[in-house]
């Protein structure tokens, strides 16, 4: 099974492909220019179905309608992948800078007991013949770590393209917090293993029962995966930094320090 993160940089900052990166930017284009139009990242736990363990497989919430930290509540009939199945491959942590740990063969709208949400199928491909001898094969190390359960977690990254504040009446019935923002349609562009969700029911449901070749010891030659954080946030950060910035006040100080004075 061939793993690629994708053609080209899309306009959000990670790997897609190019007809993919073109629609999405049409989309942002077209959205508020607001704060609860911006892209994000959100995680769940648990489901149960039983695989075959040939298959490396697993079962998990990506999604569910459970209140996040962010008191944000994902709608599950608002989900469309249609950008996401043009390459559906799932990254560690959205760690871009290594490759793949897996493939999505499916997402779909689900229901068990109390929990409604989006599930999703992950196959973590076996290693190929070619596959240099001395290169960690990243699907088996992360098939290890589900099976152990050490991650557990499913994390979305997705664009909001409809929200609204959650009613009295939801507030009510649901015993939400009162500020809850109800993203009711949202663009799928991304999920990853993780081992911190967001959204804590986003967690493995069930694993196939068998890990074949682990192959070597996860060695200090794989890179430590490193969180996706968007070129906007960062000018975010910059911005407020340069807002409390006083230029007379640091040339002040830098010639009392100059002096001697503290």
């Amino acid at each position: 099974m061939n793993l690629q993160h994708g053609a080209t940089e899309g306009p959000l900052g990670f790997p897609m492909s190019d007809q993919a990166a073109k629609a999405v930017e049409t989309i942002l284009r077209g959205l508020p220019k607001s704060k609860e139009y911006e892209y994000r990242k959100s995680l769940v736990p648990q489901a149960a179905t039983e695989l075959d363990s040939a298959e490396r497989c697993d079962v998990s919430w990506i999604s569910t309608e459970a209140v996040d930290r962010a008191h944000e509540v994902v709608l599950a009939g608002g989900m469309d992948d249609g950008q996401f199945a043009q390459n559906p491959i799932v990254t560690l942590g959205h760690a871009y800078q290594i490759p793949p740990v897996g493939k999505s063969l499916w997402r779909q709208r689900a229901r068990a007991g109390g929990t409604l949400g989006i599930k999703a199928k992950t196959v973590y491909p076996v290693r190929p013949d070619d596959w240099p001898i001395s290169e960690t094969w990243m699907p088996d190390k992360v098939f290890a770590l589900v099976q152990a359960g050490l991650v557990s977690g499913k994390s979305i990254g997705f664009l909001p393209l409809k929200v609204r504040a959650a009613s009295s009446a939801e507030v009510q019935q649901n015993a939400w917090p009162s500020d809850v923002l109800v993203i009711e349609n949202w663009l799928l562009l991304e999920y990853a293993c993780c081992w911190l969700p967001e959204n804590q029911e986003a967690i493995v449901q069930e694993v196939s029962k068998s890990v074949g070749s682990l192959g070597r010891p996860w060695t200090s030659r794989a890179p430590a995966p490193v969180a996706f954080t968007a070129e906007k946030e960062i000018v975010k950060v910059v911005h407020r930094v340069l807002e409390d910035f006083d230029p007379a006040a640091f040339v002040t100080a830098a010639i009392e320090r100059a002096r001697g004075r503290v």
